[in-house]
C-alpha cells in the first residue's frame, strides 16, 4: 500500500528505540503525547520527541489528552511552553477527543465550547492544529460539525493502511491520517499504528494558522526589522490571552493598568478593555510615547489609540483589498471594538479569517460585556467589509500598522515585559553575570537577575547591553537597580530629579521597554537625615523614573529612617525588602524580598524571592515587572 507510517507513543521512546522502529516497521513519523488527561504536562514528550527528530524521522507532531478539570487554554500553554523550554520542536498539535478526559456525557454544547477554546489557545500560539477522534467517539462527546475545517486524524482498528472505510461524519469528508492499529510493541516501545496517504501530516490549508516556528511556540524575534516587530507583538499578544480581571488579576492589571494608582487599577479592571490590552501589547512590546502613559484619562482607550495610528501615518482607511497583518490593530465600527492580529489566513469561500487576540470578552464565554473582563484568543471573518466574531457583526473601520508605531521606539533588547510569578528564585549582583553564569542560574533554577544602572559607587559595576543580552539569552528574566551611597549626600528632590533622571537614561541606553522595574537603593543613609527631605528625594526620583516610562520601585535598606507609614504614603507602588530590614510599607508590603548571600558557578551573589504584596485599595496584591525572552 502506498503512503507513509507512523507510530503514536504515550510512553518515553529513545533515539535508537526510533531507529529500530523506523527500520524494522518503517516508521517514518511520530505522534508524541505531550498532555495527560491526569491534568498536567507529560514530563517525557520532550525528550521523545527530540529522539524522533534525533532518529531522522520526516516529521512529528505532539497529540494533547485533555483534563476537563483544568482551564482549557492554560493546558495548552502549560503544554507548549514545556516542549519548548526543552528545546524540542514539533510540527502539528492535535487535540485527543475520546472518553476518559472528562467530557460531559449530556452537555455536547459545553464540551464543544471546551474543545473550541483549546484549538483558539493554539491558533494564537501560531500552531497548526488537528483532532484526533472516532466516528463513535466524536458521537458521544462533541457531536458537532461546526470543528471540519480542521485536519482530521481519525481511529479504525481494521489494520487496513488506506482510507477506503472512511465514512464521513462530523462534516468532515475527507481525513489526512488514519490510526489503523492499536496497543503493538516492538523493541520494548509500545505504540499505535498509524498511516497517511503523503509524508507529513500538515497539509498547507485547514486549520488557517500559520506553520510552526519551530519549538511549537512563537520565541521573540530580532527587534530591527519589521517582521521582527509583527512577530513580536503577535507573539506576545498569543501569551496573555487567557488573563482575566477575576482568575489572574494580577497579570491582567499589570498590562492593562501600569504604573496607576491602586484605585484607578481597580476602577480599570471594571472597564470593557479592548483599548488598554492593546494599549498594553504596545507598551509590552516597545511603544514608548507618552500617550499611554500613566494616568489614563478615563474614556480615552480607544481615541488615543486612533490618534497614534494618524500621527505615527500607521492608520489605514478600510477599503476592498485592505487585509490587516500579524501584530496590527483592527478598529471596528458599530459597538466599537479593537484588536490584535495573530495570523491571517483565507478560506476557499474568499473570506478571511482571522485569529486574534481581544481584551474586554468575558471568561465566561457568553458574550462581549458579560461576566468578567478578559483577554480572549478569538476568531474573525472578514467578508464584504463586515467584520464577524462569535457574538457580533460589526463594519472594519481601519487597520492600524504596529510596525509604524512601534518600530521607532523598538529597543534592542528583544523579549516581553512580564509580572513574576510568586515564588520565583533570582539573584542581585554588584558584578557583571557573564552568558556562562546566567546559564548555570537558569540551570540551577533561579528565574531572574537584578543588574545595576548608573550607580554611583565605584564597586558597583553597571549593567551593559552586552551582559542583558546574556542574561536574557540564558532564559532568565531582568530587572534593574540603581544603588546610591548616601553617606556623604545632601538629599533633595533636585538630586532625586538627577539621579532618577540618570538611571532612566542607563535603562534606556541599555535597550529596555517600557514597563520594567526600576529600583532604588539608598545605601547609608545618615541617621539624621531629615524625613522631609528623605521623602522629597525619593518622590522626585520616583517622577523622574515614571515619567521615562519604568515602573519605580524602593529597595528599603537596612539604614532606612522612615517607618512603614511614611514608607507607605511615598508615590512609589512596588517596595523590595533587603535582609535585616524589619520595617513594612503599610500597607502594600513586599514585592521582591533578600534571602542573603549565595554562590552560583563560584559567583558570590545575593538571593532574591518574588512575591505577591498585600495590595493597597481596591486593586488586590501587586507584583515586580521584569523582562524576559519568553513569558513563563
Amino acid at each position: 500500500m502506498s503512503g507513509v507510517y507512523g507510530a503514536d507513543v504515550s510512553s518515553p521512546v529513545s533515539a535508537g528505540q526510533w531507529s529500530a522502529l523506523k527500520s524494522q516497521k518503517a516508521v517514518s513519523f511520530a505522534v508524541v503525547r505531550c498532555y495527560e488527561g491526569a491534568g498536567h504536562v507529560d514530563p517525557n514528550a520532550p525528550g521523545t520527541v527530540k529522539a524522533a527528530w534525533a532518529a531522522g524521522l520526516a516529521s512529528v507532531d505532539v497529540y494533547h489528552f485533555p483534563c476537563l478539570r483544568v482551564d482549557a487554554a492554560d493546558q495548552v500553554r502549560d503544554a507548549v511552553s514545556a516542549i519548548s523550554a526543552a528545546g524540542a520542536r514539533f510540527e502539528r498539535y492535535w487535540i485527543d477527543v475520546e472518553q476518559g478526559a472528562g467530557w460531559s456525557a449530556s452537555d455536547f454544547a459545553g464540551n464543544a465550547a471546551f474543545l473550541r477554546r483549546m484549538l483558539q489557545a493554539a491558533e494564537a500560539l501560531g500552531l497548526q492544529v488537528g483532532i484526533y477522534t472516532s466516528p463513535y467517539e466524536w458521537s458521544i462527546t462533541v457531536n458537532s460539525a461546526g470543528f471540519s475545517s480542521y485536519p482530521l486524524w481519525y481511529a479504525q482498528y481494521d489494520g487496513v493502511a488506506s482510507f477506503a472505510d472512511f465514512v464521513p461524519f462530523g462534516g468532515w469528508t475527507q481525513p489526512v491520517m488514519k490510526q489503523f492499529a492499536g496497543d503493538q510493541v516492538s523493541g520494548g516501545v509500545c505504540f499505535d499504528g498509524n498511516w497517511a496517504p503523503v509524508a507529513g501530516t500538515a497539509p498547507s490549508s485547514g486549520s488557517g494558522a500559520p506553520p510552526s516556528s519551530g519549538s511549537g511556540a512563537s520565541a521573540p524575534p530580532s527587534s530591527g526589522s519589521t517582521a521582527g516587530v509583527r512577530g513580536a507583538v503577535a507573539a506576545y499578544a498569543a501569551s496573555i490571552a487567557g488573563t482575566s480581571a477575576c482568575s489572574k488579576r494580577l497579570e491582567y492589571m499589570s498590562i492593562i493598568a501600569p504604573g496607576e494608582t491602586p484605585s484607578t487599577q481597580g476602577e480599570m479592571c471594571t472597564m470593557s478593555s479592548c483599548g488598554l490590552t492593546v494599549a498594553g501589547i504596545w507598551r509590552a512590546c516597545g511603544y514608548r510615547g507618552p500617550a499611554l502613559n500613566a494616568p489614563y484619562q478615563i474614556g480615552s482607550a480607544l481615541s488615543r489609540l486612533i490618534d497614534i495610528g494618524q500621527d505615527t501615518g500607521a492608520y489605514i482607511p478600510y477599503s476592498a483589498g485592505v487585509s490587516p497583518k500579524p501584530g496590527d490593530m483592527v478598529l471596528l465600527g458599530g459597538e466599537a471594538h479593537v484588536y490584535t492580529v495573530v495570523s491571517v489566513s483565507s478560506e476557499a469561500d474568499g473570506t478571511t479569517l482571522i485569529h486574534s487576540v481581544d481584551g474586554g470578552y468575558p471568561s465566561g464565554g457568553t458574550g462581549p460585556g458579560s461576566d468578567c473582563n478578559a483577554i480572549a484568543a478569538t476568531q474573525h471573518r472578514w467578508r464584504d467589509g463586515q467584520d464577524t466574531d462569535p457574538y457580533l457583526t460589526r463594519p472594519i473601520l481601519a487597520v492600524i500598522d504596529v510596525t509604524q508605531v512601534i518600530t521607532p521606539f523598538r529597543m534592542p533588547l528583544a523579549g516581553f515585559v512580564q509580572a513574576a510569578p510568586p515564588g520565583s528564585r533570582g539573584v542581585d549582583s554588584d558584578a557583571a553575570i557573564t552568558a556562562s553564569t546566567a546559564a548555570s542560574l537558569a540551570a540551577s533554577g533561579h528565574a531572574f537577575c537584578v543588574r545595576h544602572v548608573s550607580p554611583n559607587e565605584a564597586a558597583v559595576a553597571a549593567l551593559t547591553a552586552a551582559e542583558a543580552a546574556g542574561i536574557l539569552g540564558a532564559g532568565l528574566g531582568l530587572m534593574l537597580t540603581q544603588r546610591i551611597g548616601a553617606s556623604a549626600l545632601a538629599l533633595s528632590s533636585s538630586l532625586g530629579t538627577e539621579h532618577g533622571s540618570a538611571a532612566a537614561a542607563g535603562a534606556v541606553a541599555i535597550g529596555f521597554p517600557m514597563c520594567v522595574n526600576l529600583w532604588l537603593l539608598l545605601d547609608g543613609i545618615p541617621p539624621s537625615t531629615d524625613s522631609a527631605d528623605l521623602v522629597g528625594y525619593y518622590n522626585a526620583w520616583y517622577a523622574a523614573v515614571y515619567q521615562a516610562g519604568f515602573l519605580p520601585g524602593l529597595r528599603v535598606g537596612p539604614s532606612e529612617v522612615l517607618d512603614g507609614q511614611a514608607l507607605g504614603e511615598l508615590a512609589f507602588c512596588h517596595y523590595w525588602q533587603s535582609s535585616g530590614v524589619s520595617v513594612t510599607p503599610s500597607p502594600r508590603g513586599y514585592q521582591l524580598t533578600d534571602g542573603g548571600a549565595a554562590t552560583v558557578a563560584g559567583v558570590a551573589l545575593r538571593a532574591v524571592t518574588a512575591q505577591n504584596d498585600a495590595g493597597g485599595g481596591s486593586q488586590g496584591p501587586g507584583q515586580a515587572e521584569w523582562l524576559i525572552a519568553t513569558p513563563r
